[in-house]
């Protein structure tokens, strides 16, 4: 019986069999996003099965962040495109070329053309280069590394090149050359490069970039420039005005025999910038400023607690804290609101008994919020603090030791130049490092000291300076006339006779010559640090209230916003008042 079933249904077995062998033999259904499409049900299983096309989003391939585009536009004469040791690619005049990482790019120079050879090198969004005659730029990297954020790499081996930067994005763009490397430190940044034989040269129009060579670095700002070669470190900058390189640059771009800009920077006045030096530069506007000389200048005065504060007889403005873990803040008399600004300060400490300590300086304080740049000279180091709203509590964004710090009963200079949410600082003339914060864009200014864990300091502060540079002003007095047919350079730009567009120019359209150096960078919107700040470590045990100093001098009008200590006195001599003994109940600021 068993057997006989078994033939009955051999034939229906055949079929399926058959089936099967069509389905296995159709085309495999395509993996989609979804996973495998599904046959369809019933009778038309064993037909070809077509899978299910994926949208137009879902081909696309995962991607985290897109790429940065980059294309060279060859504006006058030609330029040639290569990688590795394959041949090149010569790009004509008015064509345009996509540029991938490796590509290196040469603009070929016409050897008796009057006009200049000339290309741009486009980022769209980021950064645009002009390139030429004979310069020669290898793109290393172009990376987008965040939403906000961008990492652009130039090799530039020789020629000379005009960077502009987009106010919108932060790109972190490197320039290396055989003698330095040069990175941006702020969005908008615009400069100009030059690399020949073996000397590297800049010219920082907006922003600031940092110059680095042999473990030297130098801060070049707008309206400043530095040359270095192969084989040395950077030359402190000098101030470069630049009223003098915009007619320059005009020129550069069309005339092949224009000055070349290494010529241009050697040929400036050698007058230091106001970063290179420990004093403020002769064209400082001061906005505020204390000797300490004079007992009546506002600041607070007395005993709470812990701690006393006052003028000293030597002239000093004196803070002593006698415990550990405490910290003091002193804002200037006026309550003056700073956005962009500098600050001097010029401390030093009596020997404490024993333990680590720090003071320095507080900017944009609104109550518990603000930044503060410290010192400690019994460990020599610095550490930059960020104080928040909620608890007070202090952060370190960034730290590090410092061998040119004095020490102990030794006058430091401090420094600190605020430019949106970048902050550099300086210890002794030194540049020392960079902050980028955005979260705080004004407040007071002021004086800081913190036991760590000594349990008795005396801080002497000799002076306190807020300042900033005045816009430039140019002066009426017109250039000597380029005359278009003598063979002399009249106007001592580097251009004879019809070589020199301004031998045919009218006056009123004549660069006027500038006065002394007076551009300080312009402010810019601020904006929230893109990669966060490079640490975040918090200071432990340390109180979060800082109490208001009540000051004992009676009822009188607001100070002057001049400097108090003039040398001509007051009409009226202040009588000094009694000094408060103890305060029972401090009132945290």
């Amino acid at each position: 019986m068993q057997l006989k079933s078994g033939i009955f249904f051999r034939p229906a077995m055949l079929v399926l069999i058959l089936v099967l062998i069509l389905s296995a033999c159709a085309p495999p259904a395509p993996i989609g996003p979804a996973g495998p499409a599904q046959p369809p049900a019933g009778p038309t299983a064993a037909e070809p099965t077509v899978g299910v096309q994926p949208t137009e989003a879902e081909a696309q391939p995962d991607s985290t962040e897109p790429g940065i585009q980059a294309n060279l536009e060859v504006v006058q004469f030609r330029a040639m495109v290569s990688r590795g040791v394959e041949a090149g690619t010569e790009v004509q005049q008015a064509q345009t070329r996509d540029i991938q990482v490796e590509d290196r790019i040469e603009v070929l120079k016409l050897e008796e053309a009057k006009e200049q050879s000339y290309s741009i090198l486009d980022f769209p969004g980021f950064v645009q280069a002009e390139l030429f005659s004979d310069t020669i730029v290898l793109l290393a990297d172009a990376e987008q590394q965040s939403e906000s954020v961008s990492e652009i790499v130039l090799q530039f081996d020789q020629g000379h090149m005009f960077v502009e930067m987009s106010d919108e994005t932060f790109t972190r763009l490197t320039v290396e050359t055989p003698a330095a490397i040069i990175r941006t430190l702020e969005e908008g940044t615009d400069f100009d490069v030059c690399h020949i034989g073996t000397l590297t040269c800049i010219v920082v129009k907006s922003g600031a970039a940092e110059v680095i060579a042999h473990g030297q670095k130098e801060i070049v700002k707008a309206g400043a420039a530095t040359s270095i070669l192969e084989d040395e470190v950077p030359a402190p900058p000098v101030c470069a005005p630049g009223i003098i390189f915009e007619e320059w640059e005009e020129n550069f771009r069309r005339l092949a025999a224009t000055q070349a800009l290494d010529q241009k920077v050697s040929a400036l006045p050698k007058t230091l910038c106001a970063s290179t030096t420990v004093e403020l530069p002769a064209y400082a506007r001061r906005l505020y400023q204390d000797l300490f000389r004079n007992s009546s200048s506002g600041w607070d005065q007395g005993k709470i607690g812990n701690y006393t504060i006052g003028y000293a007889e030597s002239d000093y403005y004196q803070v002593q804290i006698q415990a550990p873990h405490e910290k003091i803040l002193a804002t200037e008399p006026n309550k003056t609101l700073y956005e962009d600004v500098n600050v001097d300060i010029k401390v030093f400490t009596e020997a404490a008994s024993s333990g680590d300590f720090r003071y320095g300086l507080v900017f944009r304080r609104s109550e518990n919020k603000y930044y503060a740049l410290v010192i400690s000279p019994r460990t020599k180091t610095w550490s930059f603090l960020k104080s928040s709203e909620s608890s007070g509590t202090l952060r370190v964004l960034k730290d590090g030791k410092e061998d040119g710090i004095n020490g102990l009963d030794a006058v430091d200079t401090i420094r600190l130049e605020a430019s949106g949410s970048t902050f550099y600082f300086y210890i002794n003339g030194e540049y020392i490092d960079l902050v980028r914060d955005g979260d705080y864009t004004g407040g007071e200014v002021g004086l800081f000291v913190q036991t760590v864990n000594s349990p008795d300091v005396l801080i002497n502060f000799d002076s306190i300076v807020i300042w900033d540079l005045p816009p430039p002003q140019l002066d009426p007095t017109p250039l000597p006339r380029e005359n278009c047919s003598n063979g002399r350079d009249d106007d001592a730009d580097g251009l004879i006779d019809r070589a020199d567009p301004d031998c045919e120019r009218p006056d009123s359209l004549r660069t006027p010559t500038p006065r002394p150096p007076t551009h300080t960078p312009s402010p810019r919107p601020t904006t929230s640090t893109p990669d966060g700040p490079p640490t975040t470590t918090d200071t432990p045990d340390i109180p979060t209230d800082t109490p208001d100093i009540p000051t004992d001098t009676p009822d009188q009008p607001d100070p002057p916003t001049s400097t108090p200590d003039e040398p001509d006195p007051p009409t009226e001599t202040a009588t000094e008042p009694p000094v408060v003994e103890e305060v029972e109940t401090p009132t945290p600021g």
